[in-house]
């Protein structure tokens, strides 16, 4: 691995193990601080609100300034707010002991927004051929984290003891282990991480050379000043299909995961009658399953698999599994009929995030307005997962988890979801069927063959000097003896064939949200 990639895969264990850490004990922690459900609500959210705020900044600053920077301060408020998510236990039960930890979250909040970092950071300086495969690698080393998160928890389990004047117990010296583990992270940003090559050296110097090897002058002077209209960009994100859809649909299947992360434990106490030992190992098997499922998708992706139709099964499944749950989830069930739904629904999730990142990507990279602005791209594609992060568990509990008094008096319904957890798999199935109707991202299509015909009429002898290859016919194809790159706005249909073998991946599971992951 390259330095940068074990620096982007440290990283990310560190933030799925905070999270994780935090999950299981959290509300308990509320809770002896006087606080509750609906506090607890509030403050579970706030981490995930306080990361949507962020990313669309840290976007702009990856695009505009550096990496390195933004990473060192986000990692260095993290440790904040886990220093904050500790000492609130100094302050006993009631409202400021609450504040201090919701602090915490927030501060955690705006630590954990520099994934969208990570994503930005493989988009630019992973070739598009490599990004699934990388992004696959980090997501695999995620999940990792997120099933040794749990582990962490027991092995707090029983803590007693005071460092720096402060008593740390098993609730709140899970703050100390977001301090520590952040602090690691700080420590391999600065020396293993490093600034990627800026657009203006990779692309820009390229893009104004036209195709006979000539500046673009005026032309590109006036794409350059549409792509820094606002307006254009936003009008570029609304009007392109294979640009929106990747929204809805990493927000669908990012919701569909909380259905699960928020009902799974009541779910499972009143039907199962299980507590947090046999929740947590629940989710410990299904990130592995995950685990296993991303090795699928980077073995698919390495031979050539299309991430349209990685996505496009990911979400089938997906649909599938989470209209198996609505109607398996019942008091008194088999156990391995209550859990097997769910291992199929999360090990879907696998063939979702990384070919949806990389079709957006490859949609991005396609644009002239969208192109120069990847890194605040991707910070808001990862804003529609946060976005999911802070909505979905309100409705879920609200609408879609049935409470046991319910249950008790209808005999003939003891579903522990109610009608509305319906809405997941068909929202599932709106998002398979937009998909479809987006199609890929023009250069990642097969060339037709038209554009085969013309590829071949601009063949000539091997001799022939390059600067007459093209000729009227051809005069926006490239030569094959010329090394210059071409922005991806003004990439010719006969290097469609070529730049697809090059793309195959380009980020599905990666694009650079599987980047950074």
């Amino acid at each position: 691995m390259k330095r940068f990639e074990i620096a982007l895969a440290i990283i990310g264990l560190v933030d799925s193990i905070s999270y994780m850490v935090v999950a299981p004990s959290i509300v308990f922690y509320i809770l002896n601080l006087g606080g509750t459900k609906e506090q607890y609500g509030l403050i579970l959210s706030s981490f995930s609100f306080a990361s949507f705020c962020v990313k669309p900044f840290l976007g702009w600053w990856s695009d505009t300034v550096s990496f390195r920077i933004p990473y060192v301060i986000t990692v260095l408020v993290s440790i904040l707010g886990g220093v904050l998510y500790s000492v609130a236990a100094c302050f006993g039960e009631g409202k400021t002991a609450l504040s201090m930890i919701l602090a915490g979250r927030l501060l955690g909040g705006v630590g954990g927004a520099n994934a969208a970092l990570g994503f930005a950071y493989v988009a630019r300086a992973v070739p598009p051929k490599e990004r699934t495969a990388v992004t696959s690698a980090l997501t695999a080393v995620r999940i990792i984290g997120m099933a040794a998160g749990p582990g962490v928890n027991a092995f707090l389990k029983g803590v007693d003891m005071n460092l720096f004047g402060v008593h740390f117990d098993e609730l709140n010296s899970v703050g100390l282990v977001l301090v520590i583990t952040n602090a690691i992270a700080l420590i391999v940003v600065l020396t293993l991480l490093p600034e990627p090559e800026p657009y203006d050296k990779q692309e820009i110097a390229d893009d104004n050379v036209d195709a006979n090897g000539e500046e673009a002058g005026e032309e590109h002077d006036e794409e350059s000043a549409l792509a820094s209209s606002p307006w254009k960009v936003a009008h570029a994100i609304v009007s392109d299909k294979q640009v929106a859809v990747p929204f809805f649909t990493i927000y669908i299947f990012n919701a569909n995961f909380q259905v699960i992360e928020t009902a799974l434990a009541p779910a499972a106490a009143d039907a199962l009658g299980w507590g947090p030992v046999e929740t947590s190992a629940v989710m410990g098997t299904s990130s592995i399953i995950i685990f296993g499922c991303v090795i699928v998708v980077n073995i698919l992706s390495k031979v050539g698999a299309k991430d349209m139709h990685l996505l496009l099964a990911g979400l089938l499944v997906s649909s599938i599994g989470y209209a198996v749950i609505c109607f398996t989830w019942v008091r008194n069930v088999k156990v391995w009929i209550f859990i097997l739904p769910i291992l199929v629904a999360t090990g879907a999730f696998a063939f979702l995030g990384a070919p949806n990142r990389s079709l957006f990507t490859a949609a991005v990279d396609s644009s002239p307005h969208l192109s120069p602005y990847g890194g605040t791209m991707q910070a808001l594609l990862s804003m529609s997962s946060s976005v999911a992060g802070f909505t979905a568990p309100g409705y879920v509990a609200s609408f879609f988890l049935r409470q046991p008094e319910d249950i008790d008096i209808t005999p003939d319904n003891q579903r522990e979801l109610s009608s509305w957890s319906l809405l997941s798999p068909s929202l599932t199935l709106v998002a398979f069927f937009l998909v479809i109707w987006a199609g890929e991202p023009t250069y990642l299509k097969s060339p037709s063959s038209e554009e085969k015909d013309i590829e071949m009429e601009g063949v000539v002898d091997e001799n022939t000097p390059a600067s007459v290859v093209a000729d009227e016919r051809t005069s926006l194809l490239k030569s094959r003896t010329s090394n210059k790159k071409r922005s991806p706005s003004v990439i010719s249909s006969a290097m469609i064939t070529s730049f697809r073998a090059e793309s195959v991946k380009c980020l599905g599971v990666v694009a650079p949200d599987e980047l950074e992951d």
